[in-house]
């Protein structure tokens, strides 16, 4: 947060590092600043994690790649005796893939479709990280009091609507889109970090987290291909953006879908 700060005032600021408003220096200045920052905060954790020791023979380590997918496919074994999990991995698919997009595609909506000046894009991404802290808060206090599977429930709906609101939105409504950047913030981290939490509660005891994780991550990033893809696709075959904001909202509807039966088949295990 205090990067994204320093970055916006140069951005808004040139002149306070002896840029203007027709220079580059304070988009290079921020691209340099990021690069320093990841660094520095991974020397402070790298130094203070345990040395990692190789495990597996020299065989094993030739063969990674093919170890990697039978690592994914004994998961899947086992996902199938876990109707729960596999349920609400599927509807994780399905919400994620909005999700993804929404976080990929958001500026390009506002530049595209809505016509929101530059400026105003940036301000609005500003607004959705400074409110994503209350929301996750808000949203971690929700799940303690009606659960992880019912305030993800909520959470998709709510999804639902946002993008009706995005599809009806007017073109060049700076302060519509702002309320919008906020109302996306607010539940935007909340519902990334409640899915892995739920995940994690959901899965067998087991010592192979690593492997359960990695087939998590894998599901993630296949929902954000599909769903970028889907976006990219729709926009093309119908030449308005605001028809892929639809489709979004049937792919958050079919995850709510699959949370209901994820929680009957949670239900029935209780």
């Amino acid at each position: 947060m205090l990067l994204q700060l320093i970055c916006f005032v140069f951005v808004f600021k040139p002149e306070l590092i002896g840029g203007d408003e027709n220079s580059t220096v304070q988009f290079r200045l921020c691209f340099l600043l990021v690069g320093i920052w990841w660094w520095g905060f991974g020397q402070f954790a790298l130094r203070r994690m345990p040395k990692p020791v190789a495990a597996g023979s020299g065989d094993q380590q030739k063969s990674i790649l093919s170890l990697g997918y039978k690592e994914l496919q004994k998961v899947w074994n086992q996902l199938k005796q876990i109707p729960v999990l596999k349920r609400f991995l599927l509807s994780f698919f399905f919400y994620n893939m909005g999700v993804q997009t929404v976080m990929l595609v958001a500026a390009l909506y506002g530049k595209g479709e809505l016509e929101i000046p530059t400026d105003n894009l940036i301000i609005a991404i500003l607004i959705i990280q400074l409110i994503a802290i209350p929301g996750a808060y808000t949203i971690s206090w929700l799940s303690s009091r009606i659960g992880n599977i019912k305030t993800l429930m909520t959470l998709v709906l709510l999804w639902i609507a946002l993008c009706f609101v995005a599809y009806y939105l007017p073109k060049g409504g700076i302060y519509e889109f702002y309320a919008l950047g906020a109302a996306v913030g607010f539940i935007m981290g909340g519902i990334q970090s409640l899915s892995r939490s739920t995940y994690s509660k959901l899965m067998p005891e087991t010592k192979d987290t690593a492997s359960f994780f990695s087939f998590y991550d894998v599901t993630e990033k296949l929902a954000a291909v599909v769903g970028l893809f889907s976006f990219g696709y729709i926009t093309q075959i119908t030449g308005s953006q605001r028809s892929s904001v639809v489709a979004l909202a049937v792919f958050f509807a079919i995850g709510f879908l699959f949370l209901i039966y994820a929680n009957a088949a949670k239900q029935k295990k209780a």
